[in-house]
């Protein structure tokens, strides 16, 4: 990877993807994913959880591919029970 400097991931607020993403496009994605999941041109492994015992949380990975649009997205969520008691989000 040399010439490749590391990137800052960009983390969207819930009115960024309002903005990039209406609702009605958003619908139109789903059809066509959906589609192409019961045609077998979709991967969507099982989620992968990796506990975070030191802080009481987890952080789960769900990763998709559409062999159509050859289009992969990975969702990812973090929860941390303790948090709301230290003033953060969960």
């Amino acid at each position: 990877m040399e010439g490749r400097g590391m990137t800052t991931p960009r983390v969207l607020s819930r009115e960024d993807v309002r903005r990039a993403l209406p609702m009605g496009d958003a619908v139109e994605a789903m059809k066509r994913a959906f589609a192409q999941l019961s045609q077998g041109q979709a991967e969507v492994p099982l989620r992968v959880a990796l506990p975070v015992e030191r802080h009481n949380g987890v952080t789960l990975f769900m990763p998709g591919y559409l062999a159509e649009d050859d289009r992969m997205a990975v969702k990812i969520v973090s929860v941390f029970n303790d948090n709301p008691a230290k003033g953060l989000p969960l």
